[in-house]
């Protein structure tokens, strides 16, 4: 298998799909090289408030607290001292965006997985 996990437009690749607040659906990446995160909001109405972040466990059903990958606050996002995607170097397990901080406006939270 070649290629990314979810090829564009796939729904499957949103955690968070035009949502301000939330814990995001977990995927498995084990199977892939690496793990491709990234942010989008509507331009004309971005958010000025919220953090997000990126974080893997062993298990999609796991309670505690999960292994944080990235932390992106979405006002620093916006004014373009932070970055709207992050790649992790490996497979793994689950992966999900989550808030742990609610914004004032709805994002989509994407992951993929590069399968070469």
């Amino acid at each position: 298998m070649k290629g990314l996990w979810y090829l564009p437009g796939d729904t499957g690749s949103k955690s968070l799909s035009s949502v301000a607040t939330g814990t995001g659906t977990a995927s498995p990446f084990n199977h892939c090289r690496q793990v491709i995160g990234f942010i989008e909001y509507d331009p004309l109405d971005p958010p000025t408030s919220g953090v997000v972040v990126a974080e893997w466990a062993w298990t999609e059903s796991y309670t505690g607290n999960w292994s944080n990958l990235t932390s992106v606050t979405l006002a620093d996002l916006v004014a373009g001292t932070s970055d709207p995607s992050f790649t992790y170097p490996g497979g793994l397990p689950f992966v999900r965006w989550r808030f742990t901080t609610p914004s004032d406006k709805a994002i989509t939270c994407y992951l993929n997985g590069d399968l070469n």
